[in-house]
């Protein structure tokens, strides 16, 4: 990995374009602005939804690491699914480090065959929609990055993982007092999934940037 100038892609959201009827990739300026400060570093490359050439573009680019960003209900986007299926199948044959947050960390376990909770709020009895709320961290390696054992993040996601959901090859490192999955990590390879927006206003901001150093630049 070049630490000296790292390479990020980072997948985008399909919408349709009010003005004109057409769909497009789009991603949050946010995440510039998030990455520009975590990882002054690293240039933030956007990937397009496109099964037929992504895993070209991977190559050519030559990224130190992928983040699975936020955005589409699971099953909503085929192209994306499918684009996304793809970076698995090569980030995981080519152990390059990937970040999955929200969509991406659900993602990430319905990859490896754990199972996604279409209404988390049913199964958990809390809602998870546009609050804060405390989770837990329950690993040693992540509550000394964070510093403390509980941190309270963000919410804006009404699909989730509940820990008895969980994939056989990730490993729960935060979940709520309701044992709803916040944080994961794979048992061998270099992925790490978070349930929250470090990209959109939050009380887990120094957190999220050592992270985001821990993954990718480790």
């Amino acid at each position: 990995m070049n630490n000296t100038k790292l390479k990020i892609g980072i997948t985008q959201r399909i919408i349709n374009n009010q003005s004109y009827p057409e769909k497009r990739d789009a991603l949050s300026l946010e995440w510039i602005d998030f990455v520009n400060k975590a990882l002054p570093e690293a240039t933030l490359i956007p990937l397009i939804n496109s099964p037929v050439n992504i895993i070209e573009a991977i190559k050519v680019l030559q990224l130190d690491g992928i983040i699975l960003s936020n955005g589409n209900d699971l099953g909503s986007e085929y192209l994306r699914d499918k684009t996304e299926k793809l970076i698995m199948d090569f980030i995981i044959k080519n152990n390059i480090p990937l970040l999955g947050i929200c969509r991406g960390f659900q993602f990430i376990n319905s990859y490896f065959n754990g199972k996604l909770s279409k209404n988390i709020k049913d199964e958990s009895s809390t809602n998870h929609t546009v609050i804060e709320h405390q989770i837990n961290i329950i690993t040693n390696q992540f509550s000394e990055l964070a510093g403390q054992a509980k941190i309270v993040v963000n919410s804006f996601h009404n699909q989730g993982v509940m820990e008895n959901n969980i994939a056989d090859d990730l490993l729960i490192f935060a979940k709520t007092e309701n044992h709803v999955v916040e944080g994961f990590y794979h048992k061998e390879k270099k992925i790490i999934g978070i349930q929250w927006h470090p990209e959109r206003e939050n009380k887990a901001h120094e957190f999220d940037i050592k992270l985001f150093k821990y993954i990718f630049k480790q």
